[in-house]
């Protein structure tokens, strides 16, 4: 069925009950040389063991880490980088001392009331520094955590942190906290969209609508607020900042961001941000606002509803991604329980069943090929390793081990072999084992990262993602390693591929830093079409704006449907007919009727 949407919302929109904010993280390292090591003690509830961290410095970042996500670690310092001088520039603030980013495992939380996917990146006021959660981009892990994601992450926080500089006094930062969030998140907002070069923010004509339609758009600055507003605080702090640059000029708002160096800690914020206003803006804040809000609701008008050719099946509480179909019955993995586990759900949604029940994250599920068994990748003991266990989640066995991180990829068609990613070599490569654990053999031996690894249906090749032509491509290889053949070749990050059952096309996502869409083309990579793009307008309020909009297609077994992830829940959308495949309905039916014409003009 065609499924009519203006906003998908995955969680109640105004939240009038404030949060309380309670850091999971204990106790945070002392800074040491590069060329040691220190250890981090975590909360017990999140860490079975303390793991030992590596220490990367750069130019203006040290980097901290644990040895397992060195491949991540140094993606995150070339990220950051990258990003330094433009966003110092932006604040018109150089810190006097290198930035710290802590990686951590994606087990970790935030706050109390966030879920495994809620927050990957938090700048920690207290210690000026960044705290960021590791990702692997070819796993259901945090969602697919790509190196997009990386950089509006650094973006947004790095942002947080220069202007803790600014502000100074933890005094200040918390009075802020408390009484102008918008002020933390408006900069952050508007510095994220100009490092990811979107200049406006497309998602506030819809956010503005809905909160016209339900009388709750903020009647003053201090409304805007995570308590208040949820994710829709971020958006909407943006617009306040993007206001005063678009209409008041970047002058005038640098003469605002330089009275807060000012920051009187005598007077009260309200005192502070009120002397900001009149010095940059010659007027008061009700004058502002009342300006603010009257340029929002003319510039951001009302969308028209788009039609989104697919079928939701699944539907909060909790995230949602599918990782594979068999039968009617549909793996995912969830964050329900605040936690990465496993479940299995029929095919329209009903009947879902919880598989794991760990205290680490467990995600990547597949089905054997005769369904009886699920490999999956589970962070147990701090490092990913792969695991398969019965349909009915009573036996586990452990397939790798080590201090490495090694991802489910997918079984062989008869089951006898497993192909996975893992980081064992220093960068992601593509290895395979027998389906005990047995035997594993290295394919690819590439610098860059290789990972993602689908057996063909006849068990001939393995289709991969590798960005060792400069992006994420889509690539096949012979099953021991040779013939690598480049399917696609774009600026855009393509990942996730899946064959569809019968061998002849392939479905995956291809991405970019504003957007997504679901694609399948044939398997020798001719033929590409777009077969689902989501809508431009969608109001997910536990979530940044952008973020996890498709991902991770799973094909039905007939190959006429696929499952896929949008917006946290899980959809299924209708696959077009293969145009090869047509032509052998229609060909022969066209010889008949020329025959039967021929026979006709005949007589």
């Amino acid at each position: 069925m065609k499924k009519k949407i203006l906003f998908i919302i995955s969680a109640t929109v105004i939240v009038t009950a404030p949060y309380t904010f309670s850091f999971h993280h204990v106790e945070t390292a002392q800074m040491v040389p590069s060329s040691q090591t220190t250890m981090y003690t975590y909360n017990p509830l999140l860490y079975q063991s303390e793991p030992i961290c590596e220490v990367l410095e750069t130019a203006h970042f040290i980097i901290l880490y644990d040895e397992s996500h060195e491949i991540f670690a140094q993606k995150v310092a070339d990220i950051a980088e990258n990003i330094y001088d433009d966003a110092t520039s932006f604040m018109r603030c150089t810190p006097p001392e290198k930035v710290r980013i802590d990686i951590l495992a994606s087990t970790i939380h935030f706050f109390e009331w966030e879920s495994s996917f809620a927050d990957r990146a938090y700048g920690r006021s207290d210690e000026r520094c960044i705290i960021l959660i590791y990702g692997c981009p070819f796993s259901t892990e945090v969602c697919g955590w790509n190196y997009l994601d990386v950089k509006r992450a650094l973006s947004y926080e790095l942002n947080h942190v220069l202007l803790y500089w600014i502000l100074g006094d933890t005094t200040c930062i918390s009075e802020v906290r408390n009484n102008h969030q918008w002020i933390i998140a408006g900069l952050a907002s508007y510095y994220e969209k100009h490092a990811c070069s979107t200049s406006e923010d497309d998602f506030m004509p819809v956010i503005v609508q809905y909160l016209e339609e339900i009388n709750e758009f903020p009647t003053s600055l201090e409304d805007v607020s995570l308590e208040k507003y949820n994710r829709l605080s971020s958006p909407l702090a943006g617009s306040v900042i993007q206001y005063m640059i678009n209409v008041h000029g970047k002058e005038k708002f640098y003469t605002f961001l330089d009275n807060l160096y000012e920051w009187n800690p005598s007077k009260t914020a309200t005192q502070n941000v009120e002397k900001a206003f009149q010095e940059a803006f010659d007027m008061t804040k009700e004058e502002f606002e009342k300006e603010w809000i009257l340029y929002v609701k003319e510039t951001y008008q009302p969308v028209e509803t788009q039609e989104f050719d697919a079928t939701q099946i699944t539907y909060p509480p909790g995230w949602k991604v599918p990782s594979s179909w068999y039968g009617d019955k549909i793996l995912f993995v969830s964050d329900i329980n605040k936690n990465l586990d496993i479940f299995v759900m029929n095919t329209d949604g009903t009947g879902i069943q919880q598989l794991t029940k760990n205290e680490s994250a467990d995600f990547d599920p597949k089905f054997s090929p005769d369904g009886e068994m699920i490999a999956f990748t589970s962070l147990r003991k701090n490092y990913a390793n792969i695991y398969c266990l019965s349909l009915d989640g009573l036996v586990t066995m452990q397939l790798t081990f080590g201090e490495t991180m090694d991802f489910m990829g997918s079984w062989s068609p008869d089951g006898k072999k497993i192909v996975f990613t893992s980081g064992r070599s220093g960068n992601y490569d593509i290895y395979c084992m027998n389906a005990d654990g047995s035997e594993i053999t290295q394919l690819t031996t590439y610098e860059g990262d290789d990972g993602w690894p689908i057996f063909s249906p006849d068990g001939q090749r393995i289709l991969f993602v590798s960005d060792r032509g400069g992006s994420y491509d889509l690539y096949v290889m012979s099953t021991d390693g040779t013939n690598i053949h480049q399917l696609t070749d774009t600026p855009e990050y393509e990942n996730y591929p899946q064959y569809s059952p019968d061998g002849k096309r392939i479905a995956f996502i291809s991405k970019w830093e504003t957007g997504s869409e679901l694609c399948i083309m044939n398997s020798d990579g001719t033929e590409r079409e777009p077969i689902l793009t989501p809508p431009d307008y969608i109001v997910d309020t536990t979530a940044r704006q952008w973020d996890r909009i498709l991902g991770y297609p799973a094909w039905s077994p007939d190959g006429d449907q696929i499952a896929f992830t949008a917006v946290n829940q899980i959809f299924t959308v209708s696959v077009p007919a293969d145009h090869y495949d047509s032509w052998w309905v229609i060909l022969p039916v066209l010889i008949i009727g020329c025959v039967l014409l021929w026979g006709l003009r005949k007589r």
